[in-house]
């Protein structure tokens, strides 16, 4: 099953950030998972996403997609690079997090 991803720079550190919309990353609703070179799992909230970053270009995600695809084992399916947060992605995530 394809694993949407979403790569965003932020603002003020300039960190890149692959989100994850269709994932938790608590019980909240607007909570997904994200990973980052440093601190790598944790969560980000929609308000974050979207106020604090930017997409970040394919050349600045690069480093980050080949840490994620070098992952072992393996935890996401084929990733599939998107560049916003679709309704299903937020029904899919809030089903999830209800489990």
């Amino acid at each position: 099953m394809p694993t949407p991803v979403i790569f965003r720079k932020d603002k003020e550190d300039g960190e890149i950030l692959a989100v994850f919309p269709d994932q938790p990353g608590t019980p909240a609703p607007d909570s997904m998972l994200c990973y980052a070179h440093v601190g790598q799992h944790s969560h980000c909230t929609e308000g974050y996403v979207w106020k604090r970053t930017r997409p970040a270009s394919e050349e600045e995600a690069a480093d980050l997609l080949r840490e994620l695809r070098g992952l072992r084992p393996l935890p996401y399916d084929d990733l599939v690079i998107r560049q916003r947060i679709s309704r299903k992605d937020y029904e899919t995530r809030k089903e999830r997090a209800l489990r």
